[in-house]
């Protein structure tokens, strides 16, 4: 699974969230943040675990299968260890939207060895930047603008940008256990929890039957802090062998994102130097002051590591028209 699309739909329906925020109108003394719903209202809003909405209780009194063998079995139903191996780079092409906010938009993403550049250009909401390269991951966006990523945020992403999550799980997480057996409409599930710390853990629901992995839940680490997700996975095809989604819904408290997937290339040469944290553009002033949230600002970047979006008229290369 390209798991790194689940990062980047994620910043960029946080960046649509607070950009529409933003646009409404509010006192001036209205305190400036952004309350999240919790683990309760997202299962009220139909993000709960599982594929296909709500799901039937645990069956309990019965053994469950080791996560570590069904783990093994979802590599297999991938594709194998050996073919998951030999795809080192990839080129892709996806439309993206949000229905809830009436957006629309597109996303190209460079992929290679685990490290990555992604970019998402959203009419009316601007363009977020991805990428990570070795131990370093960062990210650019119209709100929280120009940041090197730190803690969970960091974390999530390096496991994120892995093509398939249970082939190389022990790189991330510390213990893998199977938590449930339940029924999905005429599925049978099994949840597998990865877990490292409170902050590093993700469900993964296994089809008991065909090995794959049909969606996914976690607490998604952002600057506005854990939002809950589930991932869905839809319209699985094969690519060099291995099986990828073509289609991925992400269910959040703020909205959906959909990200479908229109051109994949396959070991495609990747100049590395997309990956590179880019320094924040020379001349643009420091945005107003943002919470804490512990992320190092980018090089050149201001004292919060969040350089405002100039208008077209303040920025040294504007014309007249």
């Amino acid at each position: 699974m390209l798991r790194t699309r689940v990062r980047t739909l994620g910043t960029v329906l946080a960046a649509t969230f607070l950009l529409s925020a933003c646009k409404k109108e509010a006192p001036e003394d209205a305190p400036q943040t952004v309350t999240l719903p919790g683990p309760k209202d997202a299962a009220k809003a139909g993000t709960g675990s599982g594929a296909g909405g709500e799901a039937d209780a645990p069956e309990d009194g019965e053994d469950l299968p080791d996560a570590e063998t069904l783990l093994a079995k979802v590599v297999d139903a991938v594709g194998g260890a050996d073919r998951i191996e030999a795809i080192t780079s990839f080129y892709e092409e996806a439309q993206v939207e949000s229905p809830k906010q009436n957006l629309r938009g597109t996303v190209r993403m460079w992929w290679q060895k685990g490290d990555f550049y992604a970019e998402t250009d959203l009419p009316g909401v601007g363009l977020t930047r991805q990428g990570k390269k070795g131990e370093t991951v960062w990210s650019e966006d119209p709100i929280f603008g120009p940041r090197v990523l730190s803690g969970p945020e960091a974390e999530q992403t390096k496991w994120q940008a892995k093509l398939t999550l249970a082939h190389r799980w022990r790189d991330f997480f510390d213990r893998a256990r199977t938590v449930a057996k339940r029924t999905e409409g005429d599925r049978t599930i099994y949840d597998v929890e990865l877990v490292k710390d409170p902050d590093t853990k993700v469900v993964l629901h296994v089809d008991a039957n065909t090995y794959e992995v049909v969606s996914e839940t976690l607490e998604q680490a952002s600057p506005m802090g854990k939002v809950p997700v589930t991932v869905r996975f839809f319209d699985v095809r094969e690519v060099a062998g291995v099986k990828m989604p073509y289609r991925i819904e992400l269910d959040t408290p703020l909205g959906k994102m959909i990200h479908t997937v229109t051109k994949i290339e396959v070991g495609v040469p990747v100049d590395p130097a997309k990956f590179e944290v880019p320094t924040a553009p020379a001349g643009v002033p420091a945005a107003p002051k943002l919470p804490a949230n512990g992320t190092p600002a980018l090089p050149g970047a201001g004292p919060n590591g969040a350089p405002s979006v100039p208008s077209p008229e303040a920025r040294p290369d504007a014309t007249a028209h």
